[in-house]
């Protein structure tokens, strides 16, 4: 967003809560990263662009069963309409099942993401390229920091929602291959 010269904050479950960030003209972009427990809080929350990567057994003690915590985080796409999008990472049963139910309802703006395997529509990383549709679009064998099939789930969340939020993919790619990495994670000594 940066690069693309869109204004923006980032904040909630990644640092700063969201409530303390300073408000950005309307054409400004918030990037929030919510918990189970944010938003099991927030059910009036809209998005305009939602991604859920996986879902595995976490919370349970908070949301009774794996039917509950899925159920929780459904919710980031609950107030969604026409013009939203919903990026899934469908390679987990959890999140399939979500992208499923949200099909079936008819969501307007489903975007699938894959690692391992092509999509016609959607986003996928095979060997390393990522793929956009059927369409290579970017080896991320350059981007240093961001190693293995975790990496390349969130490198194509990524890619799909800044797409969806307009920005050119040559600028995502440049992000991409240039990202440093974050503090603490997977640092080389």
């Amino acid at each position: 967003l940066d690069r693309a010269g869109r204004a923006n904050a980032v904040g909630g479950n990644i640092g700063r809560p969201v409530l303390d960030l300073q408000p950005l003209a309307e054409d400004g972009t918030y990037v929030l990263e919510l918990s189970s427990f944010q938003l099991d809080l927030t059910p009036s929350c809209h998005l305009d662009v939602a991604v859920l990567l996986n879902v595995s057994a976490d919370h349970l003690d908070r949301h009774g069963s794996m039917e509950g915590y899925v159920a929780v985080k459904s919710r980031i796409f609950e107030r969604q309409a026409a013009g939203d999008h919903a990026v899934i990472g469908i390679d987990d049963s959890w999140s399939v099942s979500v992208f499923n139910a949200l099909e079936a309802r008819g969501h307007p703006g489903l975007v699938p993401i894959a690692v391992g395997r092509h999509l016609m529509r959607g986003v996928s990383v095979v060997d390393g390229v990522l793929h956009e549709g059927p369409v290579p679009v970017c080896d991320l064998g350059a981007a240093r920091a961001l190693p293995g099939r975790h990496n390349w789930q969130n490198a194509a969340a990524a890619y799909a929602a800044c797409r969806r939020a307009g920005i050119e993919g040559s600028v995502i790619m440049a992000c991409l291959q240039s990202f440093p990495g974050l503090v603490h994670r997977q640092e080389a000594v």
